[in-house]
This record gives C-alpha cells, sequence and structure tokens, in this order.
C-alpha cells in the first residue's frame, strides 16, 4: 500500500516511510494541529536534497524573517532547514508583496509540498484516522490553491463532499448542512440566509454587516420547511453588484453547534455557466447516513431550483472497469461509485440522463457524452470512518506469541510451529487466560480449530472435571472437528469426545458419558430439552460452549442462546468463531452474547477465507422462457470455463437442480467438440479410459472422456469418490455439482461458477431462491487449503437474477449481517420454555416478557424494516413482540399443545405438548395429526397420515432411479403410491422409503439412500411416539 502511494504520487519509497512513522506517531499521541502537520511536510527527507538546499538559500537571502506575518506556528528551530522552509511556505501562502518576483524557485517547492500533502492524507486515509485525514486534506488544499483563506476550524470528518456544479443563471449559491440526533441522515441544502458573516481563515475575523453584500427584496421573512420539527427562518436577499473592497467573492457563515445541529452556509457569486467547485465537511458517526439532499435555488429566478436526493443503499464497487452505457431512453437519478480501482466509463447515446453522480477517483473518471447526455450534478464524495468507530480489530504491531506461553509442556507438543500467528497471538489471552465471554469473527478455519482448543484447553485447566459443547449448523464441521479432536486431544490428553446423533434419547447417554460433546445445532436444540441436560447445565457442569460459524446461525442455534439467556450463566462460558466479518450488527450480537467490548474481536475481511474474489456475471434472466434462460447461462459458463481452464485453472459448476446439469453438460459438449474435445483432458488417453470403464453412470462416464465429470443425487457413492478423486488428481479439470451433493463432498477449486440460484419445487410449482447461508456453504467447500495455514480462496462467478444479486454480494466477500429466524420457530420456543420450567408465572404476559432478552428483540430495535414494521420506538418494539407472543400461543392452543385459561390468562402445558416436546416435533406435525387422526381408519389411512408430517420435507425430491424403481415395484408395494394431487412429493418419497423398509426391498444404490432411510426411521419412530401418546 505504501509502495502505490509512493507510485502515484512520485515519491521515493523513504519518503512514505517515514510519513507513515509520523503518522503512527500522531495516531497515538492524538496531536491534529494543522501547524504539526506543516512542519512534518518541511521534516521530509525529500527536502533534504542538494537541490532544495540551494534554492532555500537563494530564496532566504531576498526575504527578511519574521515569525509575526506567519499564520501557523512554526516548530523546527529556526536556523534548521525545516524551519527555514516552514517560513518560506507561510510567506509564499500569505502572498506576500515581497515574493512575487520569487515565483519560479518556489514553484518548485509548492509543487513537491502539495504532493507530500496528499500522501499524508491517503496515509491516514488508509489507517482510518478520520481527524488527521481531514486536517492534511485542508493543508493539501491550502498548498494547490497557494492561499491561507481555505483555511477552515479543523472537525472531525467522516464525510467530505466536493460539488461540481454548472448553474444556469444562479446568482448565490449556499449550502446549508443538519445533523440530525439519531444521525439516521444528512440534509444538504443549498438555500438562501440572511445574517452576519465572518471571513474564514484568521483568528481574530472581522464581522461584516450582511447589508454590505446583500439587499433585502422586501420586510416580509420567509420561512422554509425541512422536515416535521425543524423551521429555518430565511430573508430574501439579493447580491450586490458592488462589493466593499479587497473583499472575497466566497464567504463561510459558521454557526455554534446547537445539540446535535451544526449549520454551514456558503454564500458564492456565480456567474453564469462557469464552473464551481465547493468542498463541505460534514461531521457525523456511524452508522452512515441513509440519503442526503442537495438543493440548488436561485435569487433571481423564481422557483428556479434543482434537488437531487443521493440514496447510499445502491454502491457500486467496480473491482475492473466500469461501463455504464444508456440506450434508446435511460434515466438514471444516482450512480454512486466509491472506490474505483479502474477506469470508470460513463457513456451516453440516444438519451442518457443522470442526474446525480457520487464518486471518488483515486484513478480516472472519464464522462462522455453522445447524441444526448445530461449530467446535472457531480458530487465527489469521501468516506473516512473513524478509528474508534469502526470495531474492526486491527493486527498492526501484533508480536507473535510462542507457543511457550500455554506453560504446558504436553499441550505445546501439540503444535508443530514455533509461534502462533498474529490472530491467535491477538485473541490468546481472552481465549485462554480470560473467562468472559469472546466473539471472534473473519478467521480462516485453521484459526477457528485453533481458537476453540485454547479455549477448550483453558475450560480444563480451571476445572478438569467439567464439560465442554461444541455446537455448529454443519454436520461435515461437526465430523471433521471429531476425527481430528479424537487424535489429537483424545488419545493424547485422555478427553472422552463424542458427537450427537439424530436419536434423542440416546444423545442423553452420550451427554453423560462424555467431556466433549460435539453436535449440529438442530442436534444441541433438541438434546437441550432433555430434563437430565437441563439439570446438569443449571447445576455448572458445563463450562464452556463453542459456537462455529457463527455468520450461519440458524434458528435452532438461535433458539438454544436464547433459552440459555433465561438462565443465569455467571459459571457458563460462550466463545463464538464467526467465518466471516460481521457488519451493522456486531454490537447487537456482542449485546446478545454478553461479550465485554475487550473480548470481541472482528477482523477485516481480508483475514477472512471466506472472502472470495466475487466476480459476479449477471443476465436479466426472469424475462426469458425456461429453456432461453438456461441456455443463456450455459453460454455465461462456457465463457467463464473456457478463459479459466486455458489458465490451467480447476473449476467447479453449481447447478440448484439434476435436470440442469444434465443440460449443462450437453451444451459444454458440445462446445467442446467444436474447439477440440481433449481440450480439458490433461492426462493419457489410458487413465482417461481406466476411469471412464470404473464408472457405472453413463452420463458421468460419458463427460469423464471430455476432462470434465459430473456428480448428482442419482450416482452410486464409489462412483461420486472416483471423480473426486479424479478430480483432485487433475486427470479432470472441470466437475459440475448438484446443489444437493455440494453439502457431502468437497471439491477444492480456482474458479466457482453458480449457475443460477433458483430450484424447481414440484409441490408448489414455483422457482425458489437458495438462501444465501447455502450459498455461502457452497463456496466454503471449495475453499481449497494447500498447507493449514495458508488458505487459497477461489475466484467466484455467479449467475442469477439482476435484482436477486444484493442479498449475495456481502456473502460471497466475507461479510455478513446477520438476522433473527426466531420467529419462525416461536411456538416450539415458547413451549419448550414451559416444558423446562423457565417462566416463572406462565401466563400471557411472562410469554410476552420472555421475548425481550432475545436476539430477536434487538434485531427487531435496530432493523425494523427487515421484520414489516415501521417504528424503532421501543414500545412499538415491545407491541410488537407481544403481538407475536400472543399469535404464538393461540397456534399452541389450537394445536392441543397447551391450555389457556382465559380469565386469568394462564397457560398450562397438555399432554400432547410434552409428547411433542419430547420428540422434538413441529406444531404443524401436531396439529395436522391431532386433524386427521380418527378412531376408525385403515392402516393404509393412518401410514397415509404418518407421512404427511412436516418433518419429511427435507428429504430430497423423487430422482428418477427411484421413480422408475416405484414404477417397476409396484404390484409388490402393498399401498400404492398416489399421484402428485393427493400427497406432496415428500410425503410420496417417505411413503415409499417406509415399505421398502418394512419389505426389505433392495433400492438403487445411491449417494443419499442409507442417510434418508435412516432419517426416515427415526422420524416415523417420533411420529409415532405421538400417535401413541
Amino acid at each position: 500500500e505504501l509502495g502505490s502511494i509512493a507510485c502515484s504520487h512520485s515519491l521515493s519509497y523513504e519518503n512514505v516511510v517515514f510519513l507513515d512513522n509520523i503518522s503512527k506517531e500522531a495516531h497515538t499521541v492524538g496531536i491534529n494541529d494543522l501547524a504539526f502537520i506543516l512542519d512534518v511536510i518541511c521534516r521530509s527527507p525529500e527536502f533534504s536534497k542538494q537541490e532544495f538546499r540551494d534554492e532555500t538559500a537563494l530564496l532566504i537571502e531576498a526575504l527578511s524573517w519574521n515569525v509575526g506575518s506567519c499564520h501557523l506556528k512554526i516548530l523546527s528551530p529556526r536556523k534548521s532547514a525545516a524551519g527555514t522552509l516552514n517560513f518560506l511556505l507561510q510567506m509564499f501562502l500569505s502572498q506576500d508583496n515581497s515574493i512575487r518576483s520569487l515565483s519560479s524557485p518556489y514553484a518548485h517547492i509548492v509543487e513537491t509540498a502539495q504532493r507530500l500533502a496528499r500522501a499524508l492524507f491517503e496515509i491516514h486515509l488508509s489507517k482510518k484516522d478520520s481527524l488527521m485525514a481531514g486536517c492534511c486534506l485542508q493543508i493539501a488544499k491550502v498548498l494547490e490553491c497557494g492561499q491561507f483563506e481555505l483555511i477552515k476550524e479543523s472537525h472531525q470528518p467522516v464525510l467530505i463532499v466536493e460539488a461540481v456544479v454548472r448553474p444556469i443563471g444562479v446568482k448565490l449559491f449556499s449550502i446549508t448542512t443538519y445533523v440530525t440526533p439519531d444521525f439516521r441522515y444528512v440534509d444538504i441544502y443549498v438555500t438562501r440566509f440572511g445574517g452576519r458573516m465572518t471571513l474564514p481563515g484568521f483568528e481574530q475575523c472581522d464581522e461584516l454587516d450582511a447589508r454590505e453584500w446583500f439587499e433585502s427584496d422586501g420586510n416580509d421573512p420567509g420561512y422554509q420547511h425541512l422536515n416535521d420539527d425543524e423551521i429555518v427562518h430565511q430573508t430574501a436577499m439579493n447580491w450586490l453588484e458592488r462589493q466593499p473592497e479587497g473583499t472575497a467573492t466566497q464567504l463561510v457563515l459558521q454557526t455554534e453547534r446547537c445539540g446535535c445541529k451544526e449549520t454551514t452556509t456558503v454564500f458564492v457569486k456565480v456567474e453564469q455557466k462557469i464552473r464551481l467547485e465547493l468542498c463541505l465537511v460534514v461531521t457525523l458517526e456511524l452508522p452512515l447516513p441513509e440519503h442526503c439532499v442537495v438543493w440548488v435555488l436561485s435569487d433571481r429566478w423564481v422557483d428556479c431550483m434543482h434537488g437531487s436526493i443521493l440514496s447510499f443503499n445502491h454502491i457500486i464497487l467496480p473491482f475492473r472497469e466500469t461501463l455504464i452505457t444508456g440506450t434508446d431512453a435511460l434515466s438514471i437519478n444516482t450512480i454512486i461509485i466509491i472506490l474505483p480501482f479502474r477506469e470508470t466509463l460513463i457513456r451516453g447515446t440516444d438519451a442518457l440522463s443522470i442526474n446525480t453522480i457520487i464518486t471518488l477517483p483515486f484513478r480516472e473518471t472519464l464522462i462522455t457524452g453522445t447524441d444526448a447526455l445530461s449530467i446535472n450534478i457531480i458530487i465527489i464524495i469521501i468516506i473516512i470512518i473513524p478509528f474508534r468507530e469502526t470495531l474492526i480489530t486491527e493486527l498492526n504491531n501484533t508480536i507473535c506469541l510462542p507457543r511457550t506461553v500455554l506453560k504446558d509442556s504436553e499441550l505445546e507438543k501439540l503444535y508443530s510451529h514455533s509461534h502462533f500467528d498474529t490472530v491467535i497471538s491477538r485473541t490468546f489471552r481472552a481465549l485462554y487466560s480470560g473467562e468472559g465471554n469472546v466473539l471472534v469473527a473473519a478467521p480462516t478455519n485453521h484459526h477457528k480449530a485453533n481458537a476453540a482448543e485454547l479455549a477448550i484447553f483453558g475450560a480444563v485447566k480451571r476445572r478438569p472435571d467439567t464439560k465442554v459443547i461444541f455446537v455448529s449448523p454443519e454436520a461435515a464441521e461437526v465430523a471433521e472437528r471429531l476425527e481430528d479432536w479424537r487424535h489429537r486431544l483424545g488419545d493424547t490428553h485422555h478427553l472422552t469426545i463424542q458427537a450427537l446423533s439424530e436419536k434423542i434419547t440416546a444423545n442423553a447417554r452420550v451427554f453423560a458419558d462424555n467431556q466433549v460433546i460435539l453436535g449440529t445445532s438442530r442436534h444441541w436444540w433438541h438434546t437441550s430439552c432433555l430434563p437430565e441436560v437441563r439439570r446438569s447445565i443449571a447445576l455448572g457442569k458445563v463450562s464452556l460452549i463453542i459456537l462455529n460459524d457463527l455468520e450461519m446461525m440458524d434458528v435452532h442455534m438461535e433458539a438454544l442462546l436464547s433459552h440459555l439467556g433465561t438462565r443465569p450463566m455467571d459459571s457458563l462460558r460462550l466463545v463464538a468463531l464467526s467465518g466471516a466479518t460481521l457488519i451493522n450488527n456486531t454490537q447487537d450480537l456482542a449485546t446478545f452474547l454478553r461479550v465485554p467490548k475487550s473480548h470481541l474481536f472482528n477482523f477485516k475481511e481480508a483475514v477472512s477465507q471466506n472472502s472470495p474474489k466475487a466476480v459476479i456475471q449477471t443476465r436479466r434472466y426472469a424475462e426469458m422462457s425456461p429453456l432461453a434462460r438456461a441456455s443463456a447461462m450455459i453460454r455465461d459458463v462456457w465463457k467463464a470455463l473456457f478463459h479459466h481452464t486455458q489458465l490451467g485453472h480447476s473449476a467447479v459448476v453449481f447447478v440448484p437442480s439434476t435436470r440442469l446439469a444434465g443440460f449443462t453438460v450437453y451444451h459444454l459438449q458440445r462446445c467442446l467438440s467444436r474447439c477440440g474435445s481433449g481440450l480439458w483432458v490433461k492426462c493419457q488417453k489410458e487413465a482417461v479410459e481406466e476411469l471412464a470403464g470404473s464408472i457405472q453412470d453413463p452420463l458421468a462416464a460419458v463427460c469423464v472422456s471430455y476432462g470434465m465429470g459430473i456428480v448428482h443425487s442419482n450416482m452410486s457413492t464409489q462412483d461420486c469418490r472416483g471423480i473426486r478423486r479424479a478430480f483432485h488428481n487433475q486427470i479432470l479439470q472441470v466437475v459440475i455439482i448438484t446443489a444437493e451433493v455440494s453439502q457431502t463432498l468437497r471439491f477444492h477449486s480456482n474458479v466457482v461458477v453458480v449457475e443460477g440460484t433458483e430450484r424447481y419445487n414440484p409441490d408448489t410449482r414455483q422457482y425458489e431462491d437458495l438462501s444465501v447461508s447455502a450459498m455461502l456453504r457452497m463456496i466454503q467447500t471449495c475453499s481449497a487449503a494447500c498447507h493449514n495455514c495458508n488458505p487459497c480462496t477461489p475466484e467466484v462467478w455467479v449467475l442469477a437474477h439482476k435484482t436477486k444479486l444484493a442479498k449475495y454480494q456481502d456473502c460471497l466477500r466475507g461479510q455478513v449481517t446477520l438476522e433473527s429466524g426466531l420467529v419462525d420457530v416461536l411456538p416450539e420456543y415458547l413451549l419448550s420454555l414451559l416444558g423446562a420450567g423457565t417462566l416463572k408465572k406462565p401466563d400471557d404476559e411472562a410469554a410476552r416478557m420472555c421475548l425481550r432478552d432475545t436476539y430477536l428483540a434487538l434485531r427487531l430495535s435496530s432493523n425494523p424494516s427487515y421484520y414489516l414494521c415501521k417504528a424503532k420506538r421501543r414500545s412499538y418494539v415491545l407491541s410488537v413482540l407481544a403481538m407475536w407472543a400472543d399469535a404464538a400461543v393461540k397456534t399452541l392452543a389450537n394445536a392441543g399443545c397447551v391450555n389457556v385459561d382465559q380469565p386469568q390468562g394462564l397457560i398450562q402445558i397438555t399432554d400432547l405438548g410434552r409428547s411433542m416436546l419430547s420428540n422434538q416435533l413441529c406444531h404443524i406435525t401436531v396439529n395436522t395429526l391431532s386433524r386427521k387422526l380418527g378412531a376408525d381408519m385403515t392402516l393404509e389411512q393412518v401410514v397415509r397420515v404418518l407421512v404427511l408430517a412436516r418433518e419429511f420435507q427435507e428429504l430430497l425430491p423423487f430422482r428418477q432411479t427411484e421413480k422408475m424403481f416405484a414404477s417397476s415395484q409396484s404390484k409388490e408395494l402393498p399401498w400404492r403410491l398416489p399421484d402428485e394431487r393427493e400427497l406432496p412429493q415428500t410425503a410420496r418419497k417417505a411413503l415409499l422409503l417406509l415399505q421398502v423398509h418394512l419389505l426389505r426391498l433392495q433400492m438403487p444404490e445411491s449417494l443419499f439412500t442409507c442417510a434418508e432411510m435412516r432419517f426416515m426411521l427415526v422420524t416415523a419412530n417420533s411420529v409415532l411416539q405421538v400417535f401413541i401418546g
């Protein structure tokens, strides 16, 4: 980064290192004086060259030393080169008459000082030090304009606005800013104003009467309504054609800051068709404003005004060249381009109307017009985030700790490296020695594993007989941690480690017999409702709970944490690990998890392995037919694969369904036939023929001959593993994977292409979007790890509808805003509190109050629009929670799980509710069973009611091989499989699996056959338990 700054400003690396060291010193001490910044520039090694020494000696002889004429204090000694240069620069900026004849030697010095000031500004900007960056920008502006009159009172800038306007017929131009108390938005108004003014840039300014500059059109005051609460008094004024002698054409009126309102008005005399540049510093804090409004008014033309609303919700981050073109008639209200790393080209054809362009050009921004291109306002915005408000943990100057800090020779043997890296060193004392809750965001998988181990070592060191709970949303992560810790921790440190299973009754024994218990969030939510587990947690036998992959927190993990939050947690410690940078809701998560500020570590997304280079390809697929949409996507897939495979990269293509996977394979084969079928074959022909002969699936065998593989749910486990082994051995360069298989098998690659984000649901006969968590999990499966501490990040291409990419962008760049999903399982959550006896007074009021401390209440208050609420008032939030609690109680009462005493509002759990709680069924399933079960039902009718359970919806849809098997075995099956009009597809699938198990039939082998059969038997057993109850 320093090298880039040095190159862009034509400075030597020695100068940039000097400025960087000074910036660290200034950031530590808190120096923000303009005199200090100018002194730093003069002490730069650039001015120690012989040419500058000669020029300085020549100029100082022509001037008399008069410190009183300097605007800023000279900090360096008088006889030093820096002090002399400081004096010369200030004399030049004061426009002294004695130096006008020496402008030629001065040009070289001033130009160098300008480059140094801009470089110092970018250094502080990169460190997010807004106070110093604002002061450096003011010095740079002064040096570039050549006078001190532009120096304003120093602020803590967060938003720096430079307006470039070409007004027509505007004689008076001014800007007034208003910062509201909650900092939700900033209004930037261009308006007329009267009053007393001061000349900026001087410590003691002579006040000028407004009558010397303006004349009033009348005695009647005017009023302008800014919003519902504020009315600004204004008087119609005209700019006098004759102004006092020796005065500037631009004045700034600064009023005192009153509460949270700050008004800054800039008066500028603007000639017709003259380009005007204004710079305005707006002070605000996080969160950034949602919008700002710019108004341009005229004092000569009645109702001549132009307003533009600048929204900060849509931001373009071009990682490559950005081209914005208009055809026919395209109207763009606002374009916000922040940090363009390459050229940004905006071109108009026929009729392209752009009202406002907001840009920060670190590189060239080219705006061209063809035929008709209308641009009204161009605003350059620099967003500077205050360092103390970002909640981002920096790793600068972090000392790597040696492994001897563990103070245990046995633990030190577990690590082959002599020192921990910066992430673990930064969090070591909080994880290993501390006793408070910890939140670590954006580490790699290697960091997450080390952080969890350190927390376990610290817990066992304090209490050798303690129990540790490990919770993760993904079963693959649980299996990986179980295998690793059994070998490393179980064998060497005699820790009993086991994972939970689908059987709820068996999980109680697993919890009682082991010290470290691992499980998915769903398994743990069900297990935590068991009486013996609740009793162990209440007695303090569990001292540590590790939450893995917090960025993918589902409703089961949230319900588990909310349930634990209703109990005293003095002896229970939470360690949360997130694989992505948490944005917008970091403080809400810390409050919900009771994490102190000193134990909150939110690293940048650059540290995370889940932040790939998101190259997003978009097309308007929604306007096409399904066949045309698939063909358009496949053309983009071929372009991406052809480009990257020529560079020797391996590629993985994710498709939502098996049908689309076959369609993709067919078109890719046609493209390869035109370019050469051996384009992706990187090994000998004999190896390819041997691999094709060992694969039973006919489609996969044909794909292998083209150098690509396919993995779908119809394939056997042996074929899938053979394709994965060939891909990792670089026999195959491209592999196509369906979405349901992506969570079972991991393929490490350089490029990931997501071909469509919609999947067809045969029950609803509609296309459904993939969830953000599902998208993130697919990306994570391809995060290749060449070494444990050096993860490789794939490049991601997402082909989807343009309007559906917004929710995937933050996910792909490693930034996640985590919202609550507790409202979806609110009836089950309230029933678990009733069954556990957590509600001290089981009535309607207690049911409402128990939601106050949940993560749902926090996010409802912070982001009410996500939950379809319009207000942010605390009373309104409580009323919404009360409404949801009442609806959940009524739902449970209609299902027969609770009884509600209407006069007193008491809630009593029924036997059916206890049976539902012990078997962990959904209230919709219980309601369906209570409505459809009857006394005179045959066995077939009972089984048809059984397969209607909501839990069976997690089964995969019917595969083609299963349809063929059901058709061939129709005479053997005792119960007829109804069509889709009688039963949903998942219910038909469960009915087929149940009959196959009872008749001991042999189904075609596939990747998910055993898992689906096991899930069906466990779920059917739970439903039958409720039947019997």
